[in-house]
């Protein structure tokens, strides 16, 4: 009670001291506690100042020793006692360890209090620290680990131990700090001691001393690497056991921060399927990314965060996307099947090796795949499973071979593929490069070269991938690898066979690859027999893979270059990146022609809005071929306004001569002013003409000048033409009935030797280097290849026929009909062809001319000689001379058995030079030559049986007493045809007795043989002679 009023003069001596509860503070007797201060916590200065105060115990004192004295205990009251955080409301018990101040009550007085009181442990938390302390003197390991079960019920639990396979008990109990205000709870880091205690004679762990950890202290996994490439070595399994995989690392990883070795390492780890997508596998063979993870309770390495790199590449198909469901799963086509193929569309891996969303997948995607076979009720279902999306860069084929030569045969359109024949240097190059897949073989390296990997199936594969396989195995390009076929199940044939490659021992190879042997031979021999058609040289490509646009479109016969590819999706060779070949054009001095003038021809427009057409050069009269793409055009149409023109048909232009595609094209059009090649020039050469009218002149031989031999039929190749054309029974001269076999018999035979070389040396500079480059144009020059020994000649217009010519005022009107004279010809190229009038030099002595009289026996047939010819185009008329023809004129049956020569002579001519006489002209449609049509011409012996401006003879339109003749006479076309020497002759009778032309008893004649010979003269042999009487 005095104490209680003398404690408002309390007198604070010291602070910070520390000490336990001897004896807790009772509210039903004096409410004081005791606390025993722990000398260890007192400075000097209040060690001095206790015992100064007579504080301390007696001597006898269990606690006292010399160099610490024991003190007396404390007094403390409750309400002294500060009580804060999880020890909020609780009232000091009797061991708890506090921390107070100490104060003196009264003045001078030995009376002290303990106030400002804190606790600091409990007194089982010090017990159970001390404990703790002892075990850990003793060597017992302080572990780690994860609360992974409590039992509230039974006020226990489980721990998942980070060092130990198996789960430890523990009781709540034993929890160290429970009443710190950190909960236990399922996922709680704690770190705990195990002891080992008998339950029921036995022995197990049980964890003491848990101790709360922060969030994430605890850590099962550790990563020892990231982003390791690796190749599976063996199949992860989850049926009916799970089981590991294993990958091989491409590199070592380093265990140091596991083991705490410098030089540990380790190249495989274990792959789990639990650790991969649901449903995704990974097969011996693939290369994958994936992180290298360690697992402390079962020191486990193992890869985590997997993702794929490539798949193996034996049995993988490509194709497209070709639906998306929405529901997990889609369609897809493949290529090398020609059928859609069922697969889930959440199971797809993208490029980067994760997979990909759902609503990313696009249609039309590229993709690679595997397939397997199932069997429904509705049949035999393939399913695509390990689906790559790939990019459309992937797609490109595999360049087997670059720059190949080749000519278009058949072009692309459309859907349809078009053909390449590939020239005989290239063939024999492509013949020994493997064209296979080159995915193909390298799926086979991979499977050679990894010794895990002993078989891959492929199930419903196509035959032609099949064969692919089987050609390059049975070579012997991998040795111990071999194929297999086999029933996919044996006791369902219906799901059809699996191909698989296989690795066998060296015995079984041999045996293998022998028995191979036996059954190649023997197909061999097969193949020998059924005589197929070798297409090796020809390759097929899309109208896509022309590149060459600039150079104007694709066509047949053009020379190209391409890129031989393999088109993984047909399984065979395509061209890709089509050119047409380019080069410049060089002349007889081995120079490249420089700028040429030229005359648009033809003018047409082309798909996307450029144009093309013809040129015709002045200089040669060559057709060259051009072509503008619309860059091109508009910068020609920009062009025209600097000169005040526009391109048009007419339009004069300067070019370039180069080669495309094998063909001469002029390039680099360029627009000229209106007018600049409207030039009127003579021609420094003499011609030899003849006069045929008063001022008229017609050009006989031109072979001197090399700009008019190129526009007229040479008379030297139409005379050996004939003569040829007798001695072999007209079989170069065609009028549609030689046949396809004659011609193919003779076409290679020489009609006319050249001489160019006398034409070269005479000429003007221009013609002479286009002369000299004619026999160089034969030939594929670019690559120095002649592929398939096509004509590529210069191509001319069709030679222009040999009408009269004006004469020049300056030659006079004293020459005759009929004289031979030199000439000089004056031309303005750009307004025709033809020259425009000659100009008389002198009179040619050594030849003369004859005027004629004859009759049309042969009508519109041509010559067969080179393709590139201007004579191709014109249509010759066959004349029979009147004027020296035998009595019986037409060949004798004895003489058309024996194949001897006609009676008369023949003679030839351009069937556009035959003249009408005025008053025909005026008939409508009387200007057409007929079979027997009445002609006059003139010839030059010199020359040969050349007929020269031949005229037709006027119609008959005098009355012979009752018949009116209004048209030249023709026999009925249906009583006509043609002998074996082309002569008119009569094979039925007329319809009736009176028909004109036949005398009285013809029918009786005729009818007393089957042959018409027998009827000399025939009956209407007065038609023909002109003695025909009524």
């Amino acid at each position: 009670e005095k104490l209680r009023h003398l404690t408002h003069v309390c007198d604070k001596l010291m602070t910070g001291l520390k000490g336990q509860v001897t004896r807790a503070s009772d509210i039903h007797r004096s409410g004081y506690g005791l606390l025993e201060i722990e000398t260890s916590t007192l400075s000097s200065e209040n060690l001095r100042l206790l015992q100064s105060i007579g504080y301390t115990k007696g001597p006898n004192s269990s606690t006292a020793t010399k160099s610490s004295p024991a003190f007396r205990e404390v007094p403390f009251r409750q309400a002294d006692y500060i009580t804060t955080g999880q020890f909020k409301g609780r009232r000091l018990e009797k061991g708890d360890y506090v921390e107070f101040s100490v104060s003196r009550i009264g003045e001078n007085s030995a009376f002290l209090q303990a106030t400002s009181i804190k606790l600091l442990q409990l007194k089982r938390d010090r017990a159970i620290a001390n404990q703790i302390q002892r075990m850990l003197d003793a060597g017992a390991v302080l572990e780690t680990g994860t609360v992974c079960t409590i039992k509230r019920a039974g006020d226990f639990g489980f721990i998942k131990a980070l060092n130990r396979k198996e789960e430890v008990f523990f009781k709540l109990d034993d929890v160290a700090d429970l009443t710190s205000g950190t909960p236990i709870k399922e996922g709680t880091d704690v770190e705990f001691f195990v002891i080992a205690e008998s339950n029921r004679g036995k022995l197990s762990d049980r964890a003491i001393h848990l101790k709360a950890l922060p969030p994430g202290s605890v850590k099962f996994e550790i990563t020892v690497a990231k982003k390791v490439l690796a190749t599976v070595i063996q199949n992860c399994e989850s049926h009916p056991e799970e089981s590991p995989g294993m990958l091989r690392l491409h590199s070592p990883v380093s265990i140091k921060e596991v083991t705490g070795k410098e030089d540990d390492v380790m190249e495989e780890v274990e792959l789990w399927q639990r650790c991969l997508p649901e449903e995704f596998q990974c097969r011996v063979g693939d290369v994958v990314s994936l992180d290298v993870h360690y697992y402390r309770p079962e020191k486990l390495y193992f890869a985590r965060s997997v993702r794929i790199k490539t798949f193996r590449q034996l049995g993988r198909e490509t194709g497209r996307i070709v639906a998306v469901k929405g529901q997990g799963f889609g369609f897809l086509h493949s290529q090398i099947r020609n059928t859609d193929i069922y697969f889930k569309s959440t199971l797809v891996v993208g490029p980067s090796g994760s997979f990909v969303d759902e609503a990313a997948l696009q249609v039309d995607a590229l993709v690679s795949f595997e397939v397997s076979v199932e069997s429904t009720k509705g049949g035999i279902k393939y399913r695509a499973h390990r689906v790559l999306l790939l990019l459309e860069s992937d797609s490109s084929s595999a360049v087997l071979k670059k720059d190949v030569i080749g000519v278009v045969i058949r072009n692309a359109k459309r859907e349809a593929a078009g053909v390449i024949k590939v020239c005989p240097e290239h063939t024999e190059e492509l013949k020994n490069i493997k064209a296979v897949d080159p995915d193909i073989l390298k799926g086979l390296k991979e499977f050679a070269e990894l010794p895990q990997l002993k078989k891959v199936s492929m199930f419903g594969s196509p035959s032609s991938v099949q064969r692919s396989y089987i050609n390059i195995l049975e070579s012997g390009d991998f040795p111990l690898v071999a194929y297999e076929l086999s029933f996919i199940d044996d006791n369902d044939p219906s799901l059809g066979k699996e191909f698989s490659v296989v690795k066998l021992s060296e015995s079984d190879y041999v045996t293998w690859l022998k028995g191979k042997e036996k059954s190649s031979a023997s197909n061999k021999e097969k193949t020998d027999n059924s005589k197929q058609k070798d297409v090796s040289d020809n390759i097929h490509f899309q109208k896509e893979d022309y590149v060459s646009e600039d150079f104007g479109p694709l066509a047949n016969d053009l020379i190209v270059r391409f890129d031989a590819c393999w088109d993984d999706g047909k399984a065979k060779l395509t061209a890709k990146n089509i050119r047409l070949t380019d080069e410049a054009i060089e002349d007889g001095d081995k120079a490249v022609f420089g700028v040429l003038l030229g005359v648009i021809d033809v003018l047409m427009d082309s798909v996307g809005g450029g144009k093309s057409g013809f040129i015709r050069c002045l200089e040669s009269d060559e057709r060259l071929f051009w072509f503008l793409s619309s860059s091109s055009y508009a910068a020609i149409k920009a062009q025209g306004k600097a000169v005040s023109t526009s391109l048009f048909v007419g339009s004069e232009v300067s070019f370039s001569l180069r080669r495309r595609g094998g063909l001469r094209c002029a390039v680099d059009l360029k627009l000229l002013e209106v007018g600049a090649l409207k030039k009127e020039v003579e021609l420094p050469f003499e011609c030899t003409g003849m006069v045929v009218e008063k001022q008229q002149l017609v050009l006989v031989d031109v072979s001197r000048n090399e700009l008019l031999a190129r526009r007229y039929v040479d008379l030297k190749l139409l005379n050996d033409l004939m003569i040829h054309s007798k001695e072999h029974k007209n079989g170069d001269m065609s009028d549609g009935n030689t046949s396809a076999a004659t011609w193919e018999k003779r076409k290679g035979q020489p009609i006319l030797p050249s001489d160019k070389s006398s034409v070269a040396a005479k000429n003007v500079a221009i013609d002479s280097k286009l002369a000299a480059v004619d026999s160089e144009d034969s030939k594929l020059v670019d690559g120095g290849s002649n592929v398939f020994q096509r004509e590529y000649k210069p191509q001319y217009f069709p030679c222009i026929p040999r009408l009269a010519l004006p004469l020049s005022p300056v030659s006079g009107n004293k020459h005759a009909v009929g004289t031979v004279v030199n000439c000089l010809v004056s031309v303005n190229w750009f307004l025709q062809r033809s020259p425009l009038f000659a100009s008389i030099v002198s009179v040619n002595l050594d030849q003369k001319a004859i005027k004629k009289k004859g009759r049309i026996v042969r009508l519109k047939f041509r010559s067969k000689g080179s393709e590139s010819s201007p004579a191709n185009a014109v249509e010759f008329v066959e004349i029979f001379d009147l004027e020296e023809r035998s009595k019986d004129y037409r060949q004798q049956p004895s003489e058309a058995a024996a194949g001897g020569p006609v009676s008369g002579p023949t003679y030839y001519c351009d069937m556009r030079e035959v003249q009408y006489p005025p008053e025909e002209n005026s008939k409508e449609g009387s200007n057409s030559l007929q079979y027997g049509d009445e002609v006059e011409f003139w010839c030059i012996p010199a020359v040969g049986n050349i007929a020269f401006h031949v005229t037709v003879l006027p119609k008959l339109s005098s009355e012979f007493g009752k018949i009116q003749f209004n048209k030249r006479p023709v026999v009925n076309a249906e009583l006509k045809e043609k002998s074996m020497v082309n002569l008119i002759v009569m094979a039925k009778g007329p319809p009736n007795e009176a028909a004109v032309g036949f005398e009285d008893g013809w029918r009786k004649a005729f009818s007393s043989s089957d042959s018409v010979a027998v009827i000399q003269p025939p009956p209407w042999a007065s038609l023909l002679n002109g003695t025909y009487k009524v």
